[in-house]
């Protein structure tokens, strides 16, 4: 198994020692002040200019997330508490998959929602890291609900930003 693997399956830390359910149960002060996780949680094939020590994925974690039910619902988890930290809920039953802000909104957006903001990077990978590792679907609608607040508060979002977030969704 890769780190990456590994990492997702609870039986290694990252490079920095730390298990993904630490990660998990972080608070959102310190999701949004270290830097350094976002490339384990949401790993892409692209090397980190900010953590070069974070994995890349390879094939073979493509192969295993996309095959590995258990591997999928543990992204699944680390996409749930990201859209906490950003604001945002998913809700998903047998008809619809949908991301909607939450009760946490004003709080939460305003971490977020400015141009040029270091988050927008970090939505680009887990956009990129949902649809390549076989939650294309989760991408695509976390992409539509930041379409639209991007609609409603104009100049927070750039238009080369929400291109860039549109094609990472695929």
């Amino acid at each position: 198994m890769t780190a990456i693997q590994q990492f997702y399956s609870g039986q290694r830390a990252d490079d920095q020692g730390r298990r993904i359910e630490e990660i998990w149960a972080w608070d959102d002060a310190r999701l949004e002040s270290v830097h350094d996780y976002i490339q384990w949680l949401f790993p892409t094939k692209r090397r980190s200019d900010f953590n070069p020590l974070a994995p890349v994925l390879e094939d073979a974690d493509v192969v295993a997330f996309r095959g590995s039910r258990q591997l999928r619902e543990r992204l699944l988890r680390s996409f749930c508490r990201i859209l906490q930290f950003y604001g945002f809920e998913l809700t998903e039953n047998e008809r619809a998959l949908e991301v909607a802000r939450s009760s946490s909104w004003p709080l939460r957006s305003p971490d977020w929602l400015s141009p040029g903001n270091h988050n927008h990077l970090r939505i680009t990978r887990i956009l990129t890291c949902l649809r390549v590792l076989g939650l294309s679907a989760h991408a695509k609608v976390f992409y539509k609900a930041l379409e639209h607040v991007a609609r409603e508060h104009p100049g927070q979002v750039t238009a080369r930003t929400l291109d860039i977030w549109r094609t990472a969704a695929g």
